[in-house]
């Protein structure tokens, strides 16, 4: 751990110290950064599709409460790419983004979303948000593996989908 040493000789070189040194919360080192001139963003989201398999009145993203989510539909590949990378372009870092529908495993470019994310060093960490209705395809599988621990997927839990959410995450967790 590189602050180890400085722990040990500057705040007496208790064990206790050191983990105080590897807890320092983002907030702090975030803070630093910023004095330093450096542009993060903490965490973002990114709705890719008004397209969803419930249509729950409480829905936590409005969903259903779009003008245009009468035409649920994809947001465009290129329209999400270009929007992530002039993002991407004015900050140094972007510690969590969030993929949210709709359903965003019901997206048609979802694997070209992914494999563009995957490539993009500045995002230290990608969240898929699903509702747990779809199966991801083999191909998004595959994907979300190139990520290893950069990905979290998580997968809401309603009574009525219950078995279907218990599939998806055994199928993710077998994928690693």
């Amino acid at each position: 751990m590189p602050g180890y040493y400085y722990t040990r000789r500057h705040l007496g070189g208790s064990r206790s110290s050191a983990l105080m040194l590897s807890a320092l919360s983002y907030s702090a080192k975030h803070w630093i950064r910023k004095m330093a001139g450096k542009t993060d963003i903490v965490e973002t989201t990114f709705i890719i599709s008004t397209r969803c398999t419930l249509r729950c009145k409480d829905c936590h993203n409005l969903i259903p409460y779009y003008r245009f989510a009468q035409k649920a539909e994809d947001f465009p590949l290129e329209e999400v790419t270009d929007d992530l990378a002039h993002l991407l372009n004015c900050v140094d870092s972007l510690r969590v983004l969030v993929l949210i529908g709709g359903e965003p495993f019901l997206h048609r470019n979802l694997v070209e979303i992914l494999e563009y994310i995957e490539g993009q060093k500045k995002i230290e960490k990608l969240v898929l948000i699903t509702n747990g209705t779809i199966m991801p395809g083999d191909e998004a599988v595959k994907a979300m593996q190139r990520f290893g621990r950069r990905l979290m997927v998580s997968i809401s839990t309603y009574g009525s989908t219950a078995p279907r959410t218990q599939a998806i995450a055994k199928r993710l967790n077998a994928a690693g």
